[in-house]
């Protein structure tokens, strides 16, 4: 029975689809000029966009110390990365992975390549595995769904204020 190597994984967080539905009821009934719902949901996403990029850190910061005990080689711990990109406003999107690029082994006789990352996460048929970013998933899970619940609060508590100020 062959194995996914090199698959992503996610960090799945459900009741984000219940609560985004609140949160655009909440837009819906905002009185004002035009451009205020505009404006109130532009902040919502900085504000939210902010909580899922410290939550991407988290997971990176974690992953590299645990690659670092397992002595991963340093090609694949340079790899290791956390990206949010403020310019998207309507799809708030935080990534923690590893740089296919910056670790890709290619072998003389082929075109066959594997990262460096999946070879020391999964190991090789000459080489134990020697797990850290599926560790640090695990370890770090409470703290990003707290980071991301923290987030949403935010993003809620600034709509509250926005309906009571008329802003």
């Amino acid at each position: 029975m062959g194995r996914n190597i090199g698959s992503s994984k996610q960090l799945e967080i459900h009741g984000v689809q219940d609560l985004l539905g609140n949160i655009e009821d909440i837009i819906a009934g905002l009185k004002g000029p035009p451009g205020r719902r505009a404006a109130v949901t532009r902040r919502a996403s900085e504000i939210l966009g902010k909580e899922l990029h410290a939550a991407a850190v988290i997971v990176r910061d974690e992953t590299k110390r645990r690659t670092i005990s397992q002595n991963w080689p340093h090609e694949a711990i340079a790899g290791i990365f956390a990206y949010f990109d403020p310019n998207k406003p309507k799809r708030s999107t935080a990534l923690a992975g590893v740089s296919k690029r910056r670790s890709m082994v290619k072998w003389a006789r082929g075109t066959i390549a594997m990262s460096l990352a999946t070879m020391f996460e999964y190991g090789t048929s000459k080489m134990r595995a020697r797990p850290a970013y599926r560790p640090a998933l695990q370890a770090v899970r409470d703290s990003v769904l707290a980071r991301v619940a923290q987030g949403y609060k935010k993003v809620i508590e600034s709509f509250e204020w926005a309906k009571t100020r008329n802003v």
